[in-house]
């Protein structure tokens, strides 16, 4: 099965998000995430057996178990590997992000002690994914009105691919204090 580890966003966010792609202006073709899928991933893990899925399940409690709610606002929009150059399309965060950075640390430590997934092998920058292109190309739009919520769980999802795009499950939740 083929994994994540993700924060949901409330609907009414993900519903202003996919509004705000529209006004997103790329000088390429995007793939743009369906509304339902948008997220923030704390980590990819990709293919996973039966014994892994219990090892993350048994990784993600111990690690949600201390941490408590919190909350986050979005930032600027953005792309990788730059705003000028965009293959993914991105919004930030501000208020929250070095809460969020330090869980995907803490994930991305404990899998690769535990040996599962492929090791992050760039910079942890917490986003969450709007669309992506095959061509870089710039992006601009206007500004993201002020939009925030409260993480109150992370979320162990499994992800599988069709033709029509991917299609999300949960797999486990783990709730904040």
């Amino acid at each position: 099965m083929r994994t994540f580890i993700a924060l949901k966003l409330p609907d009414p966010i993900r519903n202003q998000l996919a509004g705000y792609q529209k006004q997103i202006q790329v000088g390429s073709t995007v793939r743009w995430v369906a509304p339902e899928n948008i997220h923030l991933t704390l980590r990819f893990i990709g293919e996973i057996n039966t014994e892994q899925l219990k090892s993350i399940k048994d990784m993600l409690k111990r690690i949600t178990a201390d941490e408590t709610k919190f909350r986050i606002a979005l930032g600027e929009l953005n792309g990788f590997p730059s705003k000028y150059r965009a293959r993914v399309i991105w919004v930030g965060i501000t208020d929250g992000y070095e809460r969020v950075k330090s869980l995907m640390q803490r994930i991305d430590d404990e899998l690769r002690r535990l040996r599962i997934g492929k090791p992050e092998a760039k910079e942890l920058i917490p986003h969450i994914t709007l669309g992506r292109t095959k061509v870089p190309t710039p992006i601009s739009g206007p500004t993201l009105p002020e939009l925030g919520f409260v993480v109150n769980a992370v979320y162990l999802i499994e992800s599988k691919l069709t033709p029509d795009g991917p299609i999300y499950t949960d797999i486990a939740e783990y709730k904040l204090k």
